[in-house]
């Protein structure tokens, strides 16, 4: 797998240059990169504009962190580079109940990495909470005989991130635009989840997050998408200003509960002792801090009631990210098949290894292009398309090949492409400059 280093940084910058030009920072999607190396060097050259990154497993997150430190004792005195600030900022972007996941984000806490989980229904909250305390008790109550303390403010509390539901319904109809993600689509799914986040001993609010995937992620030039184009063209900017006015309405709805507790002005419908919330200004929502949304597909724009956007597919440009009118980053990153079987006659080669198709519905657009040597490939056979261990290709004129040589494909999206390659091969024009392990190279198998 290649990159090219000037491409991959200009992306980083036109990214940067989005979310600034709206009052905002940039959070780095690591899953569209998931090679430690890149994630550092995305975040260096961002001068600044990226703050935070954005995980999908706590183990990455941990596993980040360890990178960061380890990198840090090796760092050269003219380097000025904080990995310790550049990796201290982290939101798990997907809910988790693994207890081992648990452990290791409050241990984290402990430690004093700033890392918050994602959550969208009571239940989250519970199961949490009680691990935290179980975590809190083994490693800090020997003295308290394995009671829980009673004071908020002595225990480290794991910041927790709540995923709103953007999708567009029409609940009487049981129609849905949008990912089937969160439960928390209205002020009263928001506020039972409040409520319980106040109860707890362990957790504190961080921020939400409010990702309009049904914008954010749906191309609007897609020669090979289900609906027609011109139909998405029309219809992403109403969904996205409804998105902008619900998020801004479930935002200042917390922003609200929040000053009514801190007024001392609080109902009795939270339970418990109601009476150690009033007039706190430490209550356990005080600490909201950040509003997350956006993609790679909307980052150009400016989105209300947020003060950060995450991005990363577009670092590397994989080609679905071609399909969208607005995309201005260019193609960065390439694999390369070797040839290993050629028929003349029927004008076809095979390469070794698969084809690699891409998650999500499957369609042509999850399929790799190939696209050197240039306007030679047409690409693989409509009966077979892309192999698992042997991709056949139809090709203009099969006696230009010979046996091993190379031809590159553009994979449809980035940072799964990771999982099949052991390291990132980096170039400056035609020199090759390093090799970085990816998360694979590193025996990693995160989920």
């Amino acid at each position: 797998m290649f990159i090219d280093l000037d491409v991959f940084e200009q992306n980083v910058k036109t990214l940067v240059s989005f979310t600034q030009k709206h009052q905002k920072t940039l959070r780095l999607a690591t899953k569209s990169i998931r090679c430690p190396h890149l994630i550092q060097h995305a975040i260096r050259v961002s001068d600044g504009g990226i703050k935070g990154i954005m995980c999908y497993s706590v183990h990455e997150a941990n596993a980040l962190v360890e990178y960061a430190q380890t990198e840090s004792k090796k760092q050269d005195d003219s380097d000025s580079f904080n990995y310790t600030e550049a990796f201290n900022d982290i939101l798990i972007a997907y809910p988790t109940v693994q207890p081992s996941d648990i452990e290791t984000a409050y241990k984290l806490t402990q430690k004093g990495v700033h890392i918050s989980l994602m959550v969208d229904c009571v239940q989250h909250i519970r199961i949490i909470d009680e691990l935290c305390n179980t975590v809190y008790c083994n490693t800090s109550c020997s003295t308290m005989t394995g009671k829980t303390p009673t004071s908020h403010s002595s225990i480290p509390k794991l910041s927790i991130c709540i995923d709103l539901d953007l999708s567009y319904r029409v609940k009487c109809l049981g129609l849905r635009l949008g990912a089937h993600r969160s439960n928390v689509y209205d002020e009263y799914d928001l506020n039972m989840i409040l409520n319980e986040l106040l109860k707890s001993k362990f957790l504190k609010l961080s921020g939400v997050m409010g990702y309009e995937a049904h914008v954010a992620g749906q191309p609007d030039c897609n020669p090979h998408s289900l609906r027609p184009n011109w139909m998405i063209k029309c219809m992403k900017p109403m969904l996205q200003t409804e998105c902008n006015q619900r998020r801004q309405a479930l935002v200042q709805f917390i922003k609200n509960k929040i000053e009514v507790l801190e007024k001392n002005d609080i109902d009795d419908d939270i339970g418990g002792d109601i009476n150690q919330y009033k007039g706190d200004d430490n209550n356990n929502l005080s600490s909201f801090s950040f509003i997350n949304a956006g993609g790679t597909g909307n980052c150009h724009l400016d989105l209300a009631a947020c003060t950060e956007v995450t991005a990363g597919s577009g670092m590397i440009q994989s080609k679905i990210f071609d399909y969208y009118l607005d995309s201005q980053c260019q193609p960065a990153a390439a694999f390369a098949l070797q040839v290993t079987r050629i028929s003349v006659d029927e004008q076809y080669v095979t390469c070794q290894s698969g084809g690699f198709i891409a998650s999500g519905h499957t369609s042509k657009d999850k399929e790799p292009v190939p696209f050197l040597p240039r306007n030679q490939v047409y690409g693989a056979f409509d009966g077979e398309g892309f192999g698992e261990v042997q991709t056949p290709l139809r090709v203009r004129d099969a006696a230009m090949f010979n046996y091993g040589d190379a031809i590159f494909f553009r994979p449809a999206k980035a940072g799964e492409i990771a999982e099949h390659f052991n390291e990132y091969i980096l170039k400056r024009e035609d020199k090759i400059v390093q090799k970085v392990p990816t998360y694979r190279g590193m025996g990693y198998a995160f989920y």
